[in-house]
C-alpha cells in the first residue's frame, strides 16, 4: 500500500512546489527521449520529473564538450529532475554516462536509479559515469556550482557511480546508494562539498575517493563495505592541486580491500605539503591490511577518537609522515575474528607524530613499532588507471 502511494504523494508536493515558486513542471514521458524533455525546460529552471525509465546512450549534447554520451544539462541553472525512488530510472546500453551536469548552477537530482551495463571481467570505460558533474574546460564558462545528489541509486557503470571533477564546487551528495561499479562509488575533486549519508559497497575501486584539489569537503555518517580498493581514500596530488581541510567523521569502513581509511600523497609528504586533515569517531573494522592509514603525509593531521578492530595487518599505520596526532583512538578485536598482527605503526621516515591516550588491547596484536618497516606488499601505489 504504502508503493502504491508514494508516487501520488510526490506528485502532490511536487505540484504544490510549482504552485509556490512559478517554477514549471514537466513529465519526461511526454517527450521523445530524455534529452528532449531536459531541452524543454524553460531558461529561467524548472522541474522535470522522470515518471518511468528512460534510455541514455543515444544523447550527444555534451559530446563536443566532454566527449562523453548520454543526457546532459549544459549551462543552464535552477533544474531539479525528480524520481519517485521506485519507478524513476536512467539505463545505458552502450558507453555512456547516465547523467552529466556541465557548467551549471543549482541542480537537484534526486530519487532517481541510474543503471550502467558494467559487469566483472568487463574493461574499464572513463566515459561510462553514473553522474559527472563537469566543467566546459576551454571555454569561458564557470564550472558546475551548487549541485546536489540526493536518493538515487547508481551502479554498474564501467568507471565511476558518481565524478565531481576539479574545478565544481558546493557539492552535496546524501542519502545515495553506489555499488558493483568498476570505479569509485564517488569520486571528489570539487571544493566546498559535504558527502553524507551515503551507501557506497562492492565497487571494484574505492567506496569514496577525495582527490586533489579538493578543499573543504566533509565525509560523514557514510558506510562503505566490501569495495576491492580502500574504503576512504584520500589522495594529495600537487600535479592538480593542493588537498586540505578535510573531515572524515563518523563512518563505518568494513571489508575492504587494501585499508578502511587512507591518506596518501602522491610525489611525498615534502613536495606539496597538505593538512587540515581530521579522521575522527569512524569505526573501521575488517579491512584486508590496514585499519587508517597515513602515509606520505605533513601539517596537521589528526586521528582522533576511532574504534578500530581486527584489521588484518595493522589498526593505524604511520608512515612517511610529519606532524601527525594519533590521540584517544581505541584498537581492540572483535569477538571470533582475528587480531591485527600490530597496533599502531609508526615507520622510521615519520617525523613530529604525537601518541596519546590510545588504547591497545592486549593479546596476539602487537602494541606498537615505532620506527618499523612497511611491508612492501601493503604500500600504497599510485595506480588510476585510465583517470583523465
Amino acid at each position: 500500500m504504502l508503493l502504491r502511494l508514494l508516487p501520488i504523494f510526490l506528485l502532490v508536493s511536487i505540484t504544490s512546489l510549482g504552485a509556490n515558486t512559478g517554477s514549471p513542471i514537466l513529465y519526461a514521458g511526454g517527450f521523445p527521449t530524455l534529452q528532449a524533455a531536459i531541452d524543454a525546460i524553460p531558461p529561467t529552471g524548472g522541474t522535470l520529473v522522470i515518471d518511468g525509465q528512460f534510455e541514455a546512450t543515444a544523447t550527444q549534447t555534451c559530446l563536443h564538450v566532454t566527449g562523453v554520451l548520454g543526457p546532459c544539462i549544459l549551462s543552464r541553472a535552477n533544474i531539479r529532475l525528480l524520481g519517485d525512488g521506485v519507478t524513476s530510472k536512467i539505463y545505458t546500453t552502450g558507453s555512456a554516462g547516465g547523467l552529466q551536469v556541465v557548467a551549471s548552477d543549482l541542480i537537484t537530482v534526486d530519487g532517481i536509479e541510474f543503471a550502467g551495463i558494467w559487469s566483472p571481467g568487463m574493461q574499464p570505460d572513463v566515459y561510462a559515469v553514473g553522474i559527472r558533474i563537469d566543467m566546459w574546460n576551454g571555454a569561458s564558462r564557470p564550472a558546475s556550482t551548487r549541485v546536489t545528489i540526493a536518493n538515487c541509486r547508481i551502479h554498474n557503470f564501467s568507471f565511476n557511480g558518481i565524478w565531481a571533477r576539479q574545478g565544481t564546487s558546493q557539492l552535496h551528495f546524501r542519502g545515495n546508494e553506489s555499488y558493483a561499479n568498476q570505479g569509485n562509488g564517488i569520486e571528489l575533486e570539487g571544493q566546498d562539498a559535504s558527502v553524507i549519508d551515503n551507501e557506497l559497497h562492492d565497487n571494484q575501486g574505492q567506496g569514496i575517493e577525495v582527490y586533489s584539489p579538493a578543499q573543504r569537503v566533509r565525509v560523514t555518517s557514510n558506510k562503505m563495505d566490501g569495495n576491492k580498493g580502500t574504503g576512504i581514500k584520500l589522495i594529495n596530488d600537487p600535479s592538480f592541486g593542493v588537498l586540505s581541510s578535510v573531515n572524515v567523521l563518523g563512518n563505518e569502513v568494513a571489508h575492504n580491500g587494501l585499508a578502511g581509511i587512507l591518506y596518501w600523497s602522491a610525489l611525498g609528504a615534502a613536495s606539496a605539503p597538505s593538512g587540515l586533515i581530521t579522521i575522527s569517531a569512524n569505526t573501521v573494522n575488517e579491512n584486508e591490511y590496514w585499519g587508517i592509514t597515513i602515509a606520505q603525509a605533513g601539517i596537521g593531521i589528526a586521528v582522533i577518537g576511532n574504534v578500530v578492530s581486527s584489521n588484518m595487518l595493522s589498526g593505524i599505520n604511520i608512515s612517511g609522515s610529519t606532524d601527525v596526532v594519533v590521540s584517544d583512538n581505541v584498537l581492540a578485536s572483535l569477538p571470533g575474528t582475528n587480531s591485527s598482527v600490530y597496533g599502531i605503526i609508526v615507520t622510521n621516515e615519520s617525523q613530529r607524530v604525537l601518541l596519546r591516550h590510545n588504547l591497545v588491547q592486549t593479546g596476539s596484536q602487537t602494541p606498537l613499532v615505532g620506527k618499523a618497516s612497511v611491508p612492501r606488499r601493503c604500500t600504497p601505489t599510485a595506480t588510476r588507471g585510465g583517470r583523465r
